[in-house]
């Protein structure tokens, strides 16, 4: 044992407290504390390192998924806790909240940016237990320091574990073994498959101070009633130096502390994984001194100092927080990961990476490139590809025809090219899938948005085949007569975006061409969807229309509205009639939703969308991704109010707690609130896997501050909310930082906007 510095009563935390909760609240520093493990649901941070492979979800109880790249093709384990017991009393506890004591004297579990820290006082000892992932690795690293603050010296058992799974493709019973190595102090796990070696199916467990005893038994280490939160090794305090063999695993370590009054002892941990035994084995070797993990600290803190930069200043608390720091990391996780998902679906892929260019265009130069090059021979664009061969090889989505992907991947290549200037990735040569020819990206692109024409029904609009960005209208379309009018207004946007580029590159005649029909499309859907007071979203192959004022029930669609706008194919005299209808109809006490009111019924004609629950998922929920559309939309038709409005409704973080309906801890979007309809209206779906922090930063930087890349140059075209006086914020563009003072007058009849001090005569285009 050593005597170091005495740390803090527990730890440092900020000066000011803001959005309290029942359950915890948000300090000065933008982190989240909670004062108590007893959430109403597992409230999760997620730690993840830089190549996307790594993920670690923490809960204010340390369980939570450890997986490399996809949980269901490589679960490392599922909970972790460490857990201390008095051996002169016989009392024990977990540093993590992991069981929770009734008389425990203080918990606070903070969630901040790459870390989680469990800062817990109980029985006169008090723990700081930290827990991040080394961005650069794949381990997830523990720093613990314990301090005796009673008057006697303690005699403490302390176990630390992990629950080990190493699950996943064709990876079964029979293989788990763990291997204790008594000179590095280390417990490894292996549950190796020979078909599937680029996996990750062996772990290491150690710490930088040798263990009295291990335990890879699970069976052993629980006891006969095999629960987690009763572990008879946490009672006694003793593992049992029992290896598991073919039997489910766990990776412990114990150790025995004599602590004296007044000090601390410090002790690091390190749950790493690697391919095969004998390269776990040398990567442990790394993790023998304490320096090892002070370094991996840093790396970690100054990563995540980068990533979470303040960029944006107005005055609304809640959307700064989101914005600068939780929202950026959500959709950074979801960028560079493809969502944690074991396939690759191209939109999610694009629409994210469509909104992360402003921080870094490259990864959406990559999915251009990867998704050129599984283009069909005829153009077609799927919306799924396989990101593990042996998880994805018979997935229905590989196999279904959505119409909708093209739409993104030229709008995404549009912005690509706005943003950077780089032509020349257009030119670039691809390959592409089956097929013996070559094309250039942009010959790749045009065929794409070809193929969506091409494919036209007897009203002109675009086939609604087996889905457009809804996928359970799966059967509207099936037999290729149904039509979808959101992707024929899709379209248009999209053409409307891609045009200028084909011009840059001299694609004139294309240019041209592409124009023409998107005006086709235009009139077909002003024709044939328009139904009175609002655009209907679809067609069946049996011919009839859905979400129309003749139905009993999902009436009007947001997300065809919204897109209507967005595309700009709205007549003037039909705008006021759309916007009132949006008004009347969708929006509602809790957030637009995404039908009003949803379907109440089975139609089997038009798919699983009327089948889900009323006010869940995309059957009448407040679909948080279509929300941010239509607040897009709001701004663009010149009412940014109303854009800013349905924005304060649907984040997780809000000025009045809203987590007692919620039930989520309120740093992350969920892909939606249950809506009006549900038995729960406002509650958290838990599904953290969304396009609405992609739109978030769309509609806030382009829809509201007027700031968007052309390939003129930075357009800046105010639209600022009544409420919004000042702003700032930051933007690099084409290797040019700009610092943006926006300035709006008391009666909002004058935005003054300053550009690195500069004043400039709005709207412009910086050069």
């Amino acid at each position: 044992m050593e005597k170091v510095k005495i740390m803090n009563q527990l730890g440092t935390e900020g000066k000011n407290t803001k959005f309290i909760s029942k359950w915890g609240y948000m300090d000065d520093t933008g982190d989240y504390i909670l004062t108590t493990p007893e959430t109403p649901r597992p409230w999760e941070n997620y730690l993840y390192s830089t190549d996307g492979h790594l993920h670690s979800i923490i809960s204010q109880r340390g369980r939570g998924s450890l997986f490399y790249c996809c949980e269901m093709a490589n679960l490392i384990c599922q909970a972790r806790n460490y857990s201390l017991r008095d051996n002169n009393t016989g009392l024990f506890w977990s540093l993590n909240g992991g069981f929770y004591q009734k008389d425990q004297d203080e918990f606070r579990c903070r969630h901040s940016a790459g870390s989680t820290q469990f800062l817990v006082k109980n029985h006169d000892i008090i723990s700081k237990l930290t827990f991040f992932i080394n961005p650069y690795t794949h381990a997830e690293m523990s720093c613990l320091v314990l301090r005796n603050t009673s008057s006697r010296t303690r005699n403490l058992s302390l176990i630390g574990s992990y629950l080990t799974e190493l699950s996943g493709i064709s990876n079964g019973n029979q293989l788990e073994c763990t291997q204790f190595d008594a000179k590095l102090g280390a417990i490894f796990a292996q549950k190796y498959y020979y078909g599937t070696p680029q996996f990750k199916y062996v772990s290491y467990y150690l710490a930088d101070r040798l263990p009295v005893s291990f335990c890879g038994s699970r069976e052993a280490f629980l006891g006969a009633d095999m629960v987690f939160e009763n572990a008879l090794s946490w009672r006694i305090g003793k593992l049992p130096n029992l290896n598991a063999h073919a039997t489910p695993m766990v990776q412990a370590l114990s150790y025995e502390i004599e602590l004296a009054p007044n000090c601390d002892y410090h002790l690091n941990f390190v749950l790493g994984i690697a391919n095969d035994f004998d390269t776990a084995v040398n990567d442990a070797k790394n993790y023998a001194h304490c320096d090892v993990w002070q370094d991996a600290h840093v790396k970690c803190k100054d990563f995540y100092a980068q990533l979470t930069a303040n960029f944006i200043k107005t005055n609304e608390p809640a959307l700064d927080e989101l914005v600068n720091k939780w929202t950026r990391i959500q959709l950074h996780r979801q960028v560079i990961s493809s969502r944690f998902s074991f396939m690759h679906n191209w939109r999610n892929n694009l629409q994210d990476a469509w909104a992360w260019m402003m921080f870094d265009p490259s990864l959406a130069k990559s999915y251009l490139a990867k998704l050129c090059q599984l283009a069909k021979a005829d153009g077609f664009l799927s919306r799924s590809s396989q990101r593990f061969v042996e998880l994805g090889k018979n997935h229905h989505s590989l196999y279904q025809r959505h119409n909708d992907i093209a739409v993104w991947a030229v709008t995404v290549a549009a912005r690509y090219a706005a943003e950077t200037g780089d032509l020349d990735f257009f030119n670039n040569k691809i390959k592409c899938a089956n097929d013996t020819k070559t094309l250039c990206v942009i010959d790749c692109l045009i065929n794409s948005v070809k193929w969506l024409i091409n494919h036209r029904g007897r009203h002109g609009m675009v086939l609604m085949l087996d889905g457009d960005w809804s996928d359970p209208l799966e059967e509207a379309g099936k037999k290729g007569i149904g039509e979808s009018p959101w992707t024929s207004v899709a379209c248009v946007y999209a053409i409307k975006h891609f045009a200028p580029l084909l011009r840059k590159l001299s694609r004139n005649d294309i240019a041209y061409e592409l124009e023409n029909l998107s005006a086709e499309l235009t009139d077909a859907v002003n024709q044939n969807a328009w139904d009175g007071m609002w655009y209907i979203r679809g067609i069946t192959d049996s011919g009839i229309r859905f979400c129309s004022s003749k139905d009993n029930d999902a009436q009007i669609s947001l997300l065809m509205q919204a897109w209507a706008i967005l595309a700009g194919v709205v007549p003037p005299d039909r705008m006021g009639i759309l916007l009132k209808s949006i008004d009347e109809h969708l929006k509602t006490n809790i957030g637009p939703i995404l039908y009003g009111p949803p379907f109440l019924h089975w139609r089997p004609e038009i798919g699983r969308e009327t089948v889900k629950q009323p006010g869940t998922g995309e059957n009448g929920s407040v679909y948080v991704h279509g929300a941010m559309m239509l607040a897009m939309a709001e701004a663009l038709a010149g009412r940014p109010d109303e854009a800013l409005g349905i924005i304060r409704k649907v984040l997780p973080l809000r000025e009045e707690d809203c987590t007692e309906i919620t039930k989520s801890v309120p740093l992350w979007f969920p892909n939606y609130w249950h809506g009006p309809h549900s038995v729960s209206p406002g509650l958290s779906s838990g599904i953290i896997s969304t396009g609405a922090p992609a739109w978030l930063y769309l509609v806030v930087c382009e829809g509201l501050l007027g700031i968007k890349p052309t390939l003129d140059g930075l357009e800046i075209k105010p639209n600022l909310p009544s409420s919004w006086k000042t702003v700032e914020i930051e933007r690099c563009w084409r290797g040019k930082h700009y610092k943006f003072n926006y300035r709006q007058s008391s009666t909002c009849s004058d935005i003054i906007v300053l550009c690195n001090g500069k004043k400039l005569m709005c709207p412009c285009i910086l050069h």
